[in-house]
């Protein structure tokens, strides 16, 4: 083979390799974390979606990443294989431009190409792979890349365009995912592998740009996190101390699960005192040997430099300083971030290639390293194919985890498996008696078992321990509508209502009360609550539904029959509207 030939086939086979190891998948359906929620958040997918996307927060502020999701939306509905088979198609891309970036500043073939392999088949990857909404982290890791390999060209090979095209690829990159801000770090990291001084000009001038830009857009990423409610208080992220030791325990868990396959799991529950102490202090252990390290790799050895940098560059922002989930560490979050220690492996193989009796060993052994990675990764993209089967995975590791238990309980309720179900929430409220969710979800379960009573028990607790709780009220109403209690179940709405008159759950909130109106014979007020729950959701069945029994008995019939025109238009075979056309003798358009 030409030695020209060798990195268009090396990567060839890497990207094949890739392809292979990730296409389970394909395969898989999407699951009860955000997928649903993000894609009803781009319905309907058109200019006036775009500009709310562009001018809203939700879930945190990435209109790129939304606009992404709502153009696969627009092609493939809810069905899931496209959406999956994009986000595989950018980890490729992704690999790709490893290689490019490890091609210009690793300065080996050998390391360049181990670092592409590494990077394309880990299992570490797959939360980012497998999961829709984690498209985010695929797209602003594209923008990242592209952005570093364009820095790479404007200061080596100068011209105002070039540096456009890097701030460009940062802005979009910020614009697909907050962590993106962390850019101007890694631009430091690739200033030491060029070998560049590090003056004030080079440290701040020259990228005054990023860190402005940083800064803004940080501060827009935080203001969008705290609207979304996932910014905590300070005053619950402990002291200095506190917060510190969390950060170092992250450290080490971010690069101890790089190194570690079988602790890769879909959820990471923060650990036992105990535990966390012996993180922290490997995680400082690790923290102040790369400091070292980096400080005598600078001049001696600076693509291993850069290698250390860019890990730490890429993984500061999300070292939990301020906890902001019940997670300690999330896999997707190092998904930029990893490309640091593939290419510590990979330099580590081009290493020992230099000794040529060492050649032929180190790189069946590299080899050998990329193919456990690939089985790995296609062993666990299977227990990803859908909820049930990725909760008993994290489960499998961590057994009292309550979040989990309450998802694969969730997940339960979906398949229609309750007393499944209800085993698993029952765990998790043993476990954790003041964990809201895994009350309104066992209502739900206890409801469609026909456990009325329980329900409203399980309803009323969570009333009790959130009071701000809009579902849990409304949840109440119904399970005391069906137990009759009209006058009750109204005021339960009512306070539901009032509660949160704008979340995105209003309508159902609107078109229960609604219906309780009209069982109270207060037709009146059942058309206004079912207009206002349609205004929040034009196609809610039940609330054209019950306007239109209220304008027939209010003897309205022209606006009944268009009530009922409309539901038929939503729902064509459901009975109840063939039987009230009948009974009334409309004939509905």
């Amino acid at each position: 083979m030409r030695k020209s030939a060798w990195p268009f086939w090396g990567v060839t086979v890497i990207l094949l390799a890739t392809l292979a190891a990730f296409a389970p998948a394909v395969q898989a359906n999407f699951l009860n974390l955000d997928d649903y929620r993000y894609l009803t958040a781009v319905r309907p997918f058109d200019a006036a979606r775009i500009t709310y996307i562009f001018t809203h927060y939700f879930e945190g502020y990435h209109p790129l990443t939304l606009v992404s999701l709502g153009l696969t939306f627009r092609l493939a509905g809810f069905d899931p294989w496209m959406h999956h088979a994009v986000n595989i198609l950018l980890h490729l891309v992704n690999t790709v431009l490893v290689y490019l970036l490890a091609t210009r500043l690793l300065r080996d073939r050998v390391a360049a190409t181990v670092t592409c392999a590494v990077f394309g088949l880990h299992p570490i990857h797959v939360e980012a792979v497998a999961w829709v909404t984690s498209r985010k982290d695929l797209l602003y890791a594209c923008f990242y890349l592209a952005g570093l390999l364009s820095y790479i060209s404007a200061v080596t090979h100068g011209g105002r365009a070039r540096h456009a095209r890097t701030i460009l690829c940062f802005l979009l990159a910020c614009l697909s995912k907050g962590m993106a801000v962390s850019f101007p770090l890694a631009l430091l990291a690739v200033d030491v592998a060029l070998q560049r001084p590090i003056t004030w000009r080079t440290l701040v001038l020259e990228k005054l740009p990023y860190w402005a830009g940083a800064l803004g857009l940080g501060w827009l990423s935080i203001r969008a996190q705290q609207a979304s409610g996932y910014v905590p208080n300070l005053a619950d992220a402990g002291n200095g101390l506190t917060r510190a030791s969390r950060a170092l325990a992250c450290l080490w868990l971010y690069a101890a699960h790089f190194f570690q396959v079988p602790a890769i799991t879909a959820f990471h529950p923060f650990p036992a005192a105990a535990e966390l102490r012996r993180e922290s202090m490997g995680g400082g252990a690790l923290l102040l040997c790369g400091v070292a390290f980096v400080a005598w790799a600078r001049r001696r050895r600076p693509p291993a430099a850069f290698a250390c940098m860019f890990f730490f560059a890429g993984i500061v922002l999300v070292l939990q300083v301020i906890p902001v989930a019940d997670f300690i560490v999330a896999d997707r979050y190092a998904y930029v971030s990893s490309i640091g220690l593939c290419a510590l492996v990979g330099l580590g193989v081009a290493r020992l290639c230099l000794v040529p009796r060492r050649r032929a060993i180190a790189l069946g052994l590299a080899a050998a390293y990329s193919l456990t990675l690939a089985l790995g990764t296609h062993a666990y993209a299977h227990a990803w194919r859908n909820s049930d089967s990725l909760w008993s995975h994290v489960l499998a590791r961590h057994p009292d985890a309550v979040f989990p238990l309450n998802m694969r309980g969730c997940a339960r309720n979906d398949l229609g498996r309750y007393a499944d179900a209800i085993a698993d929430f029952d765990r998790a409220a043993a476990l954790n008696p003041a964990y809201v969710r895994t009350y309104l979800n066992r209502g739900f379960a206890r409801e469609k078992l026909g456990d009325q009573d329980g329900a409203l028990a399980d309803y009323e607790r969570v009333c009790r321990l959130d009071p701000a709780n809009a579902l849990g009220h409304n949840n109440r109403g119904l399970a005391l509508l069906h137990a009759g209690q009209r006058q009750a179940a109204h005021a339960a709405f009512d306070e539901a209502i009032r509660l949160a008159p704008h979340n995105p759950q209003a309508h159902l909130f609107f078109g229960n009360r609604a219906e309780t109106c009209l069982a109270e014979g207060d037709a009146p007020g059942a058309i206004a609550d079912a207009t206002a729950a349609i205004a929040r959701f034009p196609r809610h069945f039940r609330a054209y539904l019950t306007r239109a029994v209220a304008h027939w008995t209010l003897g309205e019939t022209t606006a009944a029959a268009a009530d009922l025109s409309q539901a038929r238009a939503i729902d064509p075979y459901d009975p109840q509207v063939a039987a009230l056309g009948q009974a009334w003798g409309l004939e509905l358009r």
